[in-house]
């Protein structure tokens, strides 16, 4: 897999999916999930609602997948992205969160991915654990997913993540 970084928006990739951080309930009110529209909130209660396993939200590190609604890509993953804790070493959840995402995405045959650094938004993680994580995994687990780029918010994260990719 090629992995990209780039600076702007999930809301903005045309891409096979797009992945986001997301609260166990899934459902929110972020700039992502206003413009994907409210079938995806619907399809997010609804998944919440008839699926058992699910009925008290996601777990953290799991990720799940509906239809992208209004964004210009096919699928929006919703990834469960476990808190920060300086008192539990939670790494392994983040490191899953990434894995249940990309298998999520060969279930679905996708082959361009654009993902938030998950821990780079809420709940925010400590950059350089965001950035350890998030190119060891992707670059470490198998896939089908040809392209992945992760969108960065700030023209600072660009500077930092493109740094940590280039020594590697």
């Amino acid at each position: 897999m090629r992995l990209r970084v780039r600076h702007g928006t999930l809301q903005a990739e045309a891409t096979d999916a797009v992945a986001r951080s997301a609260r166990p309930r899934l459902v929110d009110s972020s700039q992502l999930m206003r413009a994907a529209g409210p079938v995806v909130a619907e399809a997010c209660e609804d998944l919440i609602r008839h699926e058992p396993r699910y009925h008290h939200g996601v777990p953290a590190g799991e990720a799940v997948v509906t239809g992208a609604g209004a964004l210009p890509a096919r699928l929006l993953i919703h990834v469960v992205t476990p808190d920060f804790s300086v008192r539990q070493d939670r790494t392994h959840l983040l490191a899953q969160a990434y894995r249940s995402c990309l298998a999520v995405a060969d279930d679905y045959g996708v082959r361009r991915l654009s993902l938030t650094p998950l821990g780079s938004t809420y709940p925010y993680w400590p950059l350089p654990e965001v950035i350890r994580i998030a190119l060891t995994t992707l670059e470490n687990t198998p896939t089908g997913v040809d392209v992945a780029t992760l969108v960065v918010p700030t023209p600072q994260a660009l500077e930092v993540f493109a740094e940590a990719l280039a020594r590697r």
